[in-house]
This record gives C-alpha cells, sequence and structure tokens, in this order.
C-alpha cells in the first residue's frame, strides 16, 4: 500500500466566505445576486486557485441555504438575518490574582 499523501490547504477562504464577499459586493439588498454574478465574481478575484467552481459553488450555496444562511429568492441569493450578524466575541475577564499572604519572619529572641 502506498502512503496517504498529506492534504493540502486551499489557498482561498471557504467557499461560504467567497460567496457571503461575492453577495456583499454585487447583489442588491433586496433581490441578492445571482448564481452566475457570484460565480463571475469569484473567478475574476481568485481565478485559477479555484477548480470546479461551478460544482463547489452550486454545492456551497445549497448547503447555506439548508442551514438557514442564504435566502433564495427566484434564481438569487441574498445573505439571511442569521449571516450578516457578525458573532460579538465577549472579552476575557481579567482573572484577578489571590493575594498571597506575606510570609512572616519568625520572631529571633535576643540573648541576655
Amino acid at each position: 500500500t502506498m502512503p496517504a499523501k498529506a492534504k493540502v490547504a486551499p489557498k482561498h477562504p471557504p467557499y461560504f466566505d467567497m460567496v457571503k464577499e461575492a453577495i456583499t459586493a454585487t447583489g442588491k439588498p433586496v433581490k441578492g445576486a445571482s448564481r452566475a454574478s457570484i460565480g463571475k465574481y469569484m473567478e475574476a478575484k481568485y481565478g485559477k486557485v479555484l477548480t470546479g467552481l461551478s460544482t463547489h459553488l452550486r454545492m456551497a450555496l445549497k448547503k447555506a441555504v439548508a442551514k438557514g444562511l442564504l435566502v433564495q429568492t427566484k434564481d438569487s441569493y441574498r445573505l439571511a438575518k442569521a449571516a450578516k450578524k457578525v458573532p460579538k466575541v465577549k472579552k476575557a475577564k481579567k482573572v484577578k490574582k489571590a493575594k498571597k499572604p506575606k510570609a512572616k519572619k519568625p520572631k529571633v529572641k535576643k540573648a541576655q
């Protein structure tokens, strides 16, 4: 048996992130953006890095609609309200360090 090849990380962001970017750049707020316009935008921006673009794009759009991240209206897609909200990063509360009791020096009795 041959050893498995290590997976190479893609040179582009996740498809949903690219779709979101394309919709905000090309789409209209109410109608959204068509699959063709999303594909053209992605091809223009990321070019030859994307292999099998139409298939991957179609699957990414399907998954996003199923998850409720995109809303499909006729042949266009627009961001759902859930996808527009940016998850707020909670600030980590500063942990107060417990004060260490100072070591008491033992009293030395003076010799008389």
